[in-house]
């Protein structure tokens, strides 16, 4: 496996895959499960599917919330609701990511979990057209249409069609950088 890529100056990257803006942090303290609790108000109404539970599959007969259900041998959420939201799963490996969707997915094809390619920045994701166990990331965004994924591994990623939830994810890193966790009013 190669080394995870040397960080920018700047903790936080940001540009665009397609129809997709995406911005990740190789700094902040905090896990997917976090970054859902703290985005859930934009998040209600929506469904989650996890492709990646430290690195895995999650089994949602495991969980103990009602509603998860097995969509194409993903574990997909009931419609979220704020409560849903505050509870979010995680695996505590590091190593999770959702997709978060409008309706319940269609889902077209295998979900690969970016979070997996912890080499790689999202700038770099074309290059995994190019691996063996690779896959094209902006075909699998651009075919399945989620509204939100959000990922982490090396570090923190989201990627979302509306770039007001990418500031918002970069505001909601820059706060919790290096332990450095504030509160906000």
């Amino acid at each position: 496996m190669t080394s995870p890529p040397d960080q920018p100056t700047n903790p936080s990257t940001t540009g665009s895959l397609g129809s997709y803006h995406w911005a990740e942090d190789w700094e902040a303290d905090l896990g997917a499960t976090e970054v859902v609790a703290a985005l859930a108000g934009r998040l209600v109404g929506l469904r989650g599917v996890c492709v990646s539970w430290d690195a895995g599959l999650l089994d949602p007969a495991r969980l103990e919330q009602p509603g998860w259900s097995l969509v194409a041998a993903y574990a997909l959420s009931p419609e979220l609701d704020e409560a849903t939201l505050q509870a979010w799963p995680t695996s505590g490996g590091d190593w999770d990511e959702w997709y978060l969707f409008s309706e319940p997915p269609l889902l077209r094809g295998r979900l690969h979990a970016f979070c997996n390619y912890p080499a790689l920045s999202v700038g770099q994701a074309a290059e995994l057209r190019e691996w063996p166990t690779g896959f094209d990331l902006q075909a699998q965004l651009e075919r399945n249409r989620p509204r939100l994924v959000v990922g982490e591994g090396t570090r923190l990623f989201a990627l979302t069609p509306e770039l007001s939830v990418v500031e918002e994810f970069q505001g909601l890193c820059a706060r919790h950088r290096s332990g450095g966790e504030t509160s906000e009013a």
